[in-house]
C-alpha cells in the first residue's frame, strides 16, 4: 500500500509540473508576440494568410476545377507541386482538339508537333492510372488535318465507354476513308450527348437501345444503308435535340436514302438538306413534340412535315431553284405546316421566293406569330418592302419586326418584282398591333431608307424604331442619315426613332483568315465563300482587296458565277471605275456567264451619275437584245437620267 501510494504522488507531482511549464511556455508566447513590431506582426500575418488553401481541397473538387481548362494548361499543373502531378489525368473531360493541342500542326516538315503522337502520349499516361475517380464522362476529338481515323478508333477502344456521357468527333479525311464507329458505342448505357461530324462511318446492328442518349448531332456522316439513320433514331427513346446535316456528296454510296424523323419525344429539330430538288433523296418529318424547328436548304417535291402542331419557334432558310416551275408553291405548303409558330425567322431569300408564289389563293395565315425576323443580304437589290408586307399581309397580330443584315446567307434572286402591278393592301398588323421594329445593320441604302419610310408610313401604333448602323469604315464616312430619316412621315405619334451607332459590326475583316484556316484545316473553299469574302472586303471599302481576292480565285480556276461578277462589278461602280465594268460584262460574256438585270442597273447608275445618256441608252438596247428582263429599279435610272440631262417639260413628252 505504500508502494502504490508513493507512485500515485509521483504521477500527480509529474503532472503538476507538465502543467507548470505548459502555462509558463504559454505566457512566454503571449509576451513574445506584444513585444513585436507592428511590421513583424503584419508579416505574421500575411503568412498565415498565404497558404495554399487550394491544394489541400479534396481531388474529386480539384478535378473538377481542371476540367474547365484547357487540355495543355491543365497538364502544365502537374510542375506545382507533387499534390497536383496525377491530377490532370483524373480530369473527367478531355478536350482533344488539334488547333489548340498542336499549333503548328500543319507544318508538315515539324515532326515534333504531330497531332497523333501527342494525344497517344496523352493516353498512355492517363491509362496509366487503373480506375481513375471520377470516371472519363467527356471526350472531344477534333482532328482537321492529315487525320488518321485508325488512331482514334485505337483511342476509343481504350477508353471506358460505360461511364463515358457525353462524346464529340470531328474528323476531316476524306469521305471514302471514314472511320467506323465502335459497335461497343451502341449499347452504352450512360451515353447523353453524342456529336459525330463528318469522316464517320455509321453501320449500326440491327437491335441495340441509347436509353439516356438526349441530343444527337450528325454532320456529314456516311451511312451503311438507306436504313441505317432510321435505326439510330428508333433506338433513341428520350431523344430531345436533333442536328442533321445532310449532303449529296455523302450519300453517293447509296441508291436511296430517305430521312425519316419519327421521334415522339423531340422538341428541338435542326435540318440542313443540302441536296439538289431533282435527287432521289427524300425527308419526311413528322414529330408531335416539336417546338422549335430550323431548316435550311433545298425542297424536293416529295418531301413531307406533318403532325407539327406545337412548334412555336422557327428558323426557315431555303434555297432557290430555278430548275422546278412550281417551286414557290412547295415553300408555301411547307410553310404551312407551320401555321402556330410564335417566333419566325426568315432568310431574305426565302421572303422572295413566297413573294413569286403569293397569286397562290391558298396561302396560310399566321395568327400566333408575334416576332418576325428577316436576315439576309439587305444592302443590296431586292423588293424589300413587298416582300415584307406580303409576310404582314399572313401575320394579322405581329407585334415585333426585326431586319438584319448578314452577308452569310447567300445572295438575292435575280428575278422582278412580282408586285409592279398589283400592290398589296396595308397588312393588319400594321394598324393594330405592330409596336416594335428593329434594323440591324443600316447601311443608308436608297432600298433600305424606302423599307424604313414605308414601315413609319403604314404603322399606326408604332412605339420603338431602333436602328442599329453598321460600324465600318466605309460607312462611317457616309452622311449622316438621322435628318433624313427623322423628317418620314410617321402614322404613329407615339414613335420614337432611337440611333445606335457603330454597335452593329459583322466581322468583315476576319474572311482573309477564314479562308487561310479553311486551306489549313484540308477544306477547299468554293465560289461561295470567295463570293462572300469578296462582298466584305467591297463593302468594308478595301477595293484593293478585293481585286487580290477576285484574281486568286481565277487562279485557282474556279468560275464566278452571276453573283460573283455582280459582286464585282459593284466594286467597281464604288470606285467610279465605269469602263472597267463595261468591260467586265465583255468577259463575263466571253467566259459564258449571262448578265441580270442587276448587272444591267449598277452600270446604268453609273452612267447616270456620269451623265453618259447616249452609252445608257446602248446599255439599255444590248440588254434587251440580250434577253434581259427590267425591273422597277432599271427604269427608275433610266428616268434620273433622263432628269440629269434632259429639261423636265421634254420628259413629259418621251
Amino acid at each position: 500500500m505504500k508502494r502504490q501510494r508513493i507512485e500515485t504522488e509521483a504521477r500527480e507531482r509529474r503532472e503538476r509540473q507538465r502543467i507548470e511549464r505548459a502555462e509558463r511556455a504559454e505566457r512566454r508566447n503571449v509576451s513574445s508576440e506584444t513585444c513585436l513590431s507592428p511590421v513583424r506582426q503584419n508579416a505574421q500575418t500575411n503568412a498565415d494568410d498565404n497558404k495554399d488553401i487550394i491544394s489541400s481541397l479534396p481531388d474529386s473538387l480539384l478535378t473538377h476545377i481542371l476540367s474547365f481548362l484547357p487540355i495543355g494548361d491543365s497538364v502544365s499543373t502537374s510542375i506545382l507541386s507533387s499534390r497536383w502531378r496525377p491530377l490532370w489525368a483524373l480530369v473527367p473531360v478531355l478536350n482533344l482538339s488539334q488547333v489548340a493541342l498542336v499549333k503548328r500542326y500543319f507544318d508538315e516538315k515539324n515532326d515534333n508537333f504531330k497531332f497523333a503522337d501527342v494525344v497517344s502520349r496523352i493516353w498512355t499516361l492517363r491509362n496509366a492510372i487503373s480506375n481513375p475517380i471520377p470516371p472519363l464522362h467527356k471526350l472531344c476529338i477534333h482532328w482537321y488535318n492529315n487525320c488518321l481515323p485508325f488512331y482514334v478508333d485505337t483511342w476509343l477502344r481504350a477508353t471506358n465507354i460505360r461511364d463515358l456521357r457525353e462524346l464529340d468527333l470531328h474528323l476531316l479525311t476524306s469521305p471514302h476513308q471514314p472511320m467506323e464507329l465502335p459497335r461497343t458505342l451502341y449499347f452504352s448505357a450512360s451515353l447523353v450527348v453524342l456529336k459525330l461530324s463528318f469522316a464517320i462511318h455509321l453501320n449500326p446492328p440491327s437491335a441495340f437501345v441509347l436509353p439516356c442518349l438526349r441530343i444527337l448531332l450528325l454532320n456529314c456522316v456516311t451511312f451503311a444503308n438507306c436504313d441505317s439513320l432510321s435505326t439510330i433514331l428508333n433506338a433513341c427513346p428520350v431523344l430531345l435535340d436533333l442536328t442533321l446535316h445532310v449532303d449529296e456528296e455523302y450519300l453517293k454510296n447509296l441508291n436511296e436514302f430517305n430521312v425519316i424523323v419519327l421521334v415522339a419525344t423531340l422538341k428541338r429539330l435542326h435540318l440542313r438538306w443540302n441536296v439538289q430538288p431533282s435527287s432521289k433523296y427524300i425527308f419526311k418529318i413528322n414529330t408531335p413534340a416539336l417546338e422549335y424547328f430550323h431548316f435550311s436548304g433545298y425542297l424536293n417535291g416529295d418531301d413531307v412535315l406533318e403532325n407539327l402542331p406545337n412548334v412555336v419557334e422557327c428558323v426557315i432558310q431555303i434555297e432557290d431553284c430555278d430548275l422546278i416551275n412550281d417551286y414557290a408553291k412547295r415553300v408555301w405548303d411547307f410553310m404551312g405546316k407551320l401555321c402556330n409558330v410564335i417566333s419566325m425567322e426568315l432568310s431574305t431569300i426565302t421572303a422572295q421566293i413566297l413573294c413569286h408564289g403569293s397569286k397562290y389563293e391558298d396561302r396560310l395565315t399566321f395568327h400566333n406569330l408575334s416576332s418576325l425576323k428577316f436576315c439576309g443580304s439587305i444592302w443590296f437589290e431586292w423588293y424589300a418592302w413587298h416582300a415584307v408586307q406580303l409576310l404582314l399581309c399572313q401575320a394579322p397580330k405581329l407585334q415585333t419586326l426585326i431586319i438584319e443584315h448578314s452577308f452569310l446567307l447567300g445572295s438575292n434572286l435575280n428575278k422582278p418584282n412580282p408586285f409592279l402591278e398589283e400592290p398589296l393592301d396595308v397588312p393588319e398588323c400594321m394598324s393594330s398591333h405592330l409596336t416594335t421594329c428593329l434594323y440591324r445593320g443600316f447601311g443608308g441604302y436608297e432600298i433600305e431608307m424606302e423599307l424604313v419610310r414605308q414601315i413609319l408610313k403604314e404603322a399606326r401604333v408604332l412605339q420603338t424604331m431602333k436602328i442599329t448602323v453598321c460600324s465600318i469604315p466605309k460607312l462611317k464616312n457616309r452622311p449622316r442619315f438621322h435628318k433624313e430619316l427623322s423628317k418620314f412621315r410617321r402614322s404613329s405619334q407615339y414613335c420614337q426613332i432611337a440611333f445606335d451607332e457603330g454597335c452593329f459590326a459583322e466581322c468583315l475583316c476576319g474572311f482573309e483568315e477564314v479562308l487561310n484556316q479553311m486551306k489549313v484545316d484540308g477544306i477547299k473553299p468554293d465560289i461561295i465563300c470567295y463570293t462572300v469574302a469578296l462582298k466584305g472586303v467591297i463593302v468594308e471599302g478595301d477595293f484593293g482587296k478585293a481585286d487580290e481576292v477576285f484574281d486568286e480565285l481565277l487562279v485557282l480556276g474556279l468560275a464566278p458565277n452571276v453573283y460573283t461578277y455582280n459582286v464585282y462589278v459593284y466594286g467597281l461602280y464604288e470606285q467610279n471605275s465605269v469602263e472597267a465594268g463595261i468591260m467586265m460584262i465583255v468577259s463575263m460574256e466571253e467566259l459564258g456567264c449571262k448578265p441580270d438585270m442587276i448587272t444591267c442597273n449598277i452600270i446604268l447608275d453609273a452612267l447616270c451619275k456620269a451623265g453618259e445618256l447616249s452609252r445608257m441608252r446602248e446599255l439599255v438596247r444590248n440588254m434587251i437584245d440580250k434577253g434581259v428582263e427590267f425591273n422597277f429599279r432599271t427604269y427608275r435610272i433610266m428616268l434620273k437620267g433622263l432628269l440629269v440631262k434632259v429639261k423636265l417639260w421634254k420628259l413629259c413628252f418621251v
